[in-house]
C-alpha cells in the first residue's frame, strides 16, 4: 500500500518523540536523503542525519545491502521488511520496515527500525565460519594484530610443510620457511593492514626439502568486530605452475621478430579463405612455386596442383580441415613452370569469433630431396649408398623382423652410436616410449602388405637425448624370395621444427611489436568468453583504449622510441589488470582489454570495472623511460558490457568505440560506459 501526501509537518507531530527509530526519506537516483527522523535516531547516530543523504551517514557495505530493499518497496508499492547487522556504539541486528510515500515532488519511504537480540546467532556464526575455513580444503591461517598465530588449518600445514607444535604463538613472519626478503615483506603487510590498509597480497618463494621452488600468493584481511581490530586472516594460494607458465611465456615472447625472419628462411606458409583462394603467402613459399607473390594473391591453391594424386586424396584433405582438425600429409605440387616439387604440409583451420572456419594456413616444408632419395632406394643400389652416406636425413633398412641391416652415417652423428653398433640390432632398440609400443605393432600387422607409410617416431641417443622424427616408409618385396621383404625408410629430425610450428601459431595470434594477443585472438577466443559469461550468470566487459596524443612520440622522437613507447604502454596495461583478464592490440595505439568473472548486478559491475580503470590510470601515471626521456601518457577509455551492450564482438566492440568517442568529448584521460549514453 502506497502512502499519499505525508508531510514532515505529520512526521514530527506522529513520530519526532517516538522511541522508535522512524524515518522518513526521499529518493534521489539511487540514494535517499534523510528529511526526518525521530529523536531517538540521533541518540543512535551521535548525530542529525537530515538533510544527508545515506552514503553520507552509513558505511558503503551495508548501503549496497539496504538500497535493494528501499528500491523494491517503491517499486512494487508494497510493504517490505529486510534484517541487518549495522555498527553504532556497537555492533546490533536490526529489523527495518519500508512504507512507500508517492507525491507530487517525488518518491519518499517511511521507515521503522528496531534492534534485535543477536548475541546468541553472532556466537554460532562465529563457530559457524572457524569450523567452515579451518576444517576446509582451504590453506587458512588466524593472526593476531601483531602476527601472532592463533589458527591453522590442516591444509595450511600442509601448504607449508611444518607442524603445528612449531608454530602455535610464533610471529607468522619469523617462521623459516620463509626467506628474509619476503618476511620483510610479510612484516611490513600486517604493519599496513594495521593502520590504513584493509588488506594486502604478496607472493612468496616457500623454503621446502624439495628441489624445485614453491611460489605461494599471501592474502591477509582485516577481521573487524566491535570498535577494534581484533585479527588478521591469512588465506595461502599456491600459484608456482601459473608462474612457471608466465615465466616461460617470457621466454616465448622474447626475440619474437628473430624468431619470425628465422621461420621465414626456413618454412613456407600461405593462408588461403574457406574456398581455397591465396589471401597471403611468405618469401620462401614465393621461392618454392616459383611465382612472385603479387601473382599468387587470389590464385586458387588447385592451380598448383600437379595431378600426382587422386582426387580421394583431396576430397579426405577437406573433409579433415572442414571439421576443423588439422590435417598432415605430403602433396606434390608444381612450379610456375611445371616442375613439380614435393611438400610436407600442415593445414591448420583458422576460425571466426562465431567459432566459424573462414581460414585456413598452410605450413610447407619443400621434401622434394627426400622424395629423390626414396625413389633412388627403389632402383639403383650404388646411388643409394652415394645419397645416404652424404644426406643428413636418416636412412635406414630393416628386415622383415624389424632387424637393422643398414643404417646411415646421419644415424651415427645424431645418436652417437656407431654403424656397428646400430647394425644387427632391433631398430625398436632406439625407439623412446609409445613410439616402441607403435613400431611393434605396425611390424607384425601392417608391414605384411607391400606399400609406403609415414610416421613420427622419437628416437633415443646414447646420452638419452630423444628426437622426434618424421618418418617415410616402404615395404619392399623381393620378387625372386616372396617370403622375403625389407623396410626401408627416410627420416627427418623434426624437433626443432616441431617447435618452430609451435612459435607460428603463437606469431598468428599475437602482435609482433608488443607480443599482446592481437584482434585474431580476439575473435577466436570471443566465442568461449560469451560460453563461460552465459553459463555462469556473468558478465564480462570490453575497454577500448585509446592513447591521448600518441602520434606526437612519433613525431618528435622518431619511430623507434614510438615503437618502445608503445611495448611499454602494453607492459603497463598488462601489469595493471588481474591474471585472468586480456589485453588485446587492436592496431595502431587502440587496445582492448576483456575484464572477465563480472557480475550481472550493473551498480556492482560498474565498481569492479572502476578498479581495473584506477588500476590502470595509476600505473601509466608512474610512466617509464626510453632513453633518458620519461612518459607518462594518458588514455580514454570507452566500456561496453555483456550481454546488454551485445551479444556479439563486433557490436560490443562498436559500443566500446561510441563510449570512447564520448569520454574524448569530456576530456582527455577520461572514461565513459556505453550504457550510460541511453540514460
Amino acid at each position: 500500500m502506497v502512502v499519499q501526501n505525508f508531510t514532515i509537518e505529520q512526521f514530527d507531530m506522529i513520530f519526532r518523540h517516538s522511541q522508535d527509530y522512524v524515518f522518513f526519506m526521499k529518493r534521489e537516483c539511487e540514494n535517499y536523503r534523510y528529511m526526518a527522523v525521530s529523536d531517538s535516531v540521533v541518540t543512535l547516530f551521535a548525530q542529525n542525519p537530515v538533510g544527508q543523504l545515506l552514503t553520507d551517514v552509513i558505511d558503503e557495505h551495508t548501503v549496497q545491502h539496504m538500497i535493494p530493499f528501499y528500491h523494491k518497496a517503491i517499486e512494487t508499492a508494497e510493504q517490505t521488511t529486510y534484517q541487518d547487522y549495522t555498527h553504532f556504539h556497537q555492533a546490533q541486528k536490526f529489523e527495518t520496515t519500508l512504507y512507500p510515500v508517492h507525491q507530487q515532488d517525488g518518491d519518499y519511504v517511511l521507515a521503522f527500525t528496531k534492534a534485535l537480540r543477536y548475541e546468541r546467532e553472532l556466537g554460532e556464526y562465529y563457530l559457524f565460519t572457524r569450523s567452515l575455513f579451518f576444517n576446509s580444503s582451504l590453506s587458512t591461517i588466524l593472526l593476531s594484530n601483531e602476527g601472532n598465530i592463533y589458527e591453522v588449518s590442516l591444509k595450511a600445514l600442509e601448504e607449508m610443510g611444518i607442524a603445528t607444535h612449531n608454530i602455535t604463538n610464533k610471529l607468522f613472519f619469523t617462521l623459516p620457511i620463509f626467506e628474509r626478503i619476503d618476511a620483510i615483506k610479510i612484516k611490513e603487510a600486517i604493519v599496513q593492514i594495521n593502520h590504513d590498509q584493509y588488506s594486502a597480497s604478496l607472493m612468496v618463494t616457500l623454503q621446502k626439502n624439495t628441489k624445485e621452488p614453491k611460489y605461494v600468493l599471501i592474502s591477509m584481511n582485516k577481521m573487524q568486530v566491535s570498535d577494534g581490530l581484533t585479527g588478521i586472516f591469512v588465506l595461502l594460494q599456491d600459484v608456482t605452475n601459473y608462474h612457471i607458465q608466465t615465466e616461460q611465456l617470457r621466454l616465448t615472447s622474447r626475440d619474437l621478430a628473430h624468431v619470425q625472419q628465422a621461420l621465414d628462411s626456413t618454412l613456407e606458409m600461405v593462408v588461403t579463405d574457406i574456398n581455397g583462394t591465396i589471401v597471403e603467402v611468405n618469401e620462401p613459399f614465393c621461392r618454392g612455386t616459383k611465382y612472385k607473390r603479387h601473382e599468387l594473391m587470389n590464385m586458387p591453391m588447385r592451380k598448383l596442383n600437379s595431378r600426382k594424386h587422386p582426387k580421394s586424396y583431396f576430397k579426405g584433405l577437406w573433409e579433415t580441415v572442414l571439421a576443423g582438425k588439422i590435417w598432415r600429409g605430403e602433396i606434390c605440387n608444381h612450379t610456375k613452370y611445371g616442375e613439380p616439387y614435393w611438400v610436407d604440409t600442415t593445414i591448420i583451420p583458422l576460425k571466426d569469433e562465431q567459432g566459424h572456419i573462414n581460414q585456413f594456413m598452410c605450413i610447407n616444408l619443400n621434401i622434394s630431396e627426400k622424395k629423390a632419395i626414396m625413389t633412388e632406394l627403389r632402383n639403383v643400389d650404388r646411388i643409394f649408398r652415394m645419397i645416404t652416406e652424404h644426406t643428413s636425413d636418416l636412412i635406414a633398412i630393416t628386415n622383415e623382423d624389424g632387424i637393422l641391416i643398414y643404417v646411415s652415417p646421419s644415424y651415427s652423428k645424431l645418436l652417437q652410436y656407431s654403424q656397428d653398433e646400430l647394425q644387427g640390432t632391433f631398430y625398436a632398440t632406439i625407439l623412446h616410449g609409445k613410439s616402441k609400443n607403435l613400431w611393434n605393432s605396425k611390424l607384425y600387422n601392417e608391414f605384411a602388405k607391400e606399400g609406403e607409410y609415414s610416421f613420427e617416431f622419437e628416437i633415443e641417443g646414447r646420452d638419452g637425448q630423444v628426437y622426434l622424427v618424421e618418418t617415410s616408409l616402404a615395404v619392399v618385396h623381393d620378387p625372386m624370395r616372396p617370403n622375403v621383404s625389407q623396410i626401408m625408410m627416410a627420416s627427418r629430425e623434426i624437433t626443432q621444427r616441431k617447435q618452430k610450428e609451435s612459435e607460428l601459431m603463437y606469431m598468428a595470434y599475437h602482435d609482433s611489436l608488443t607480443s599482446l594477443p592481437n584482434r585474431r585472438y580476439l575473435v577466436q577466443e570471443f566465442a568461449q568468453y560469451k560460453k563461460d559469461a552465459l553459463q555462469y550468470n556473468e558478465s564480462f566487459a570490453i575497454i577500448y583504449l585509446d592513447g591521448d596524443n600518441f602520434k606526437g612520440v612519433n613525431d618528435i622522437y622518431g619511430h623507434d622510441i614510438g615503437d618502445s613507447f608503445l611495448r611499454e604502454f602494453g607492459k603497463a596495461l598488462r601489469q595493471s589488470i588481474r591474471m585472468h583478464d586480456v589485453v588485446v592490440r587492436l592496431g595502431g595505439d587502440e587496445f582492448a582489454i576483456v575484464v572477465k568473472g563480472l557480475t550481472r548486478d550493473r551498480k556492482m559491475r560498474k565498481e569492479q570495472v572502476y578498479q581495473v580503470i584506477a588500476d590502470i590510470h595509476e600505473r601509466l601515471a608512474q610512466g617509464w623511460h626510453i632513453e633518458r626521456n620519461h612518459f607518462a601518457p594518458t588514455s580514454s577509455m570507452g566500456i561496453s558490457f555483456f550481454p546488454e551492450d551485445g551479444m556479439d564482438l563486433r557490436r560490443l566492440l562498436d559500443a566500446s568505440d561510441l563510449a570512447l568517442l564520448q569520454a574524448k568529448q569530456r576530456g582527455k584521460n577520461g572514461h565513459f560506459f556505453y550504457e550510460d549514453t541511453k540514460i
